[in-house]
């Protein structure tokens, strides 16, 4: 099962990697959003915090990234801490209290919430699926 969870993540990476290869202003931007969600998607989930550090609009962002992928920021934001929950739960045999905690979530049921509408899962759920 890690294997082919790490097999997505490799290849959600190499999809979205040709798709940025920067070759104009708004690829170098698409590219650096990818880059400052791999980096802070644990702890930030708003498309404004991202829009900010790159001095754009969220709307503007947003539009740019479905342009360029054809999913939007928050999109992208979601599945990477859907991926990274869906790992812990997988491996590391950790409550999902804890989980909540380490993905910075206020609460095991705002996380439980966020997981199962991004899965139609419960955490518990996913973690017997697939033990």
């Amino acid at each position: 099962m890690l294997f082919s969870l790490i097999g997505q993540i490799n290849v959600f990476y190499q999809q979205q990697e040709a798709l940025l290869y920067p070759s104009s202003r708004k690829d170098i931007a698409v590219f650096q959003f990818y880059n400052l969600v791999h980096q802070y998607y644990m702890t930030e989930r708003s498309v404004q915090f991202y829009a900010d550090l790159l001095k754009l609009t969220p709307k503007y962002l947003t539009t740019l990234i479905r342009l360029r992928t054809g999913i939007s920021a928050s999109k992208v934001i979601s599945e990477m801490v859907i991926i990274k929950a869906k790992s812990y739960l997988m491996v590391s045999g950790l409550p999902v209290y804890e989980i909540a905690h380490q993905l910075h979530f206020a609460d095991a049921t705002t996380f439980c919430r966020y997981f199962r509408k991004h899965t139609a899962l419960s955490p518990l759920t996913y973690r017997e699926q697939n033990s």
